[in-house]
């Protein structure tokens, strides 16, 4: 299970520099644009003034996915020979992957407004993003899941399902005598 929690943590991390590369990519191209077509004068259009301060939120957003994404991409490598460990860490891609979902939602549904400073356009890239976040998520939630399964709770193979651990008693996983339950004496 080891190559497969390191190529995953390999993938994460690949996928949150893809998103920053993109984010940093719109941070540079926006403002060249906005050169070409200026805002209107102020006073003419309330949308332009809150677009100054709604599109850099939008644009914060999407890089704190993706440093969310290597973060945890980056911790992921290297405790992927540490199962419990590295599952605590990838819960940190699903942070971000959650934090990408919520901001494709918002361009879904306010991309066209003048009042974002986003463009028309937006939806296809929104609908992107909800795909890409949502397959990571769903890898994510697999591998946790199959880890699970395999290694059980506790990072040890087998459970009996009597008190959820694999049979032993002791947190150190040796085994602990039990005493059998006293019985009453009958009532005369």
């Amino acid at each position: 299970m080891t190559p497969v929690r390191r190529t995953l943590s390999v993938l994460v991390l690949g996928a949150g520099a893809l998103v920053v590369v993109l984010c940093g990519r719109t941070l540079v191209v926006t403002p060249q644009l906005v050169a070409e077509n200026p805002p209107p004068a102020p006073g003419q259009d309330a949308g332009a003034a809150t677009a100054l301060v709604i599109f850099p939120l939008v644009v914060s957003a999407g890089l704190l996915g993706g440093m969310l994404l290597i973060w945890s991409g980056v911790r992921g490598v290297r405790s992927a020979d540490r199962p419990v460990l590295w599952r605590a860490r990838q819960r940190t891609a699903l942070w971000g992957c959650a934090v990408g979902t919520l901001l494709a939602a918002f361009i879904y549904f306010f991309g066209g407004a003048a009042w974002t400073g986003l463009p028309r356009g937006s939806h296809a890239v929104a609908i992107g993003m909800v795909v890409f976040y949502s397959v990571m998520g769903f890898l994510l939630i697999a591998a946790l899941a199959l880890q699970n399964e395999r290694e059980g709770l506790n990072g040890s193979s087998g459970r009996n399902g009597r008190n959820g651990r694999d049979g032993r008693n002791g947190r150190d996983g040796s085994a602990a005598r039990v005493a059998a339950p006293r019985r009453r004496p009958p009532s005369e």
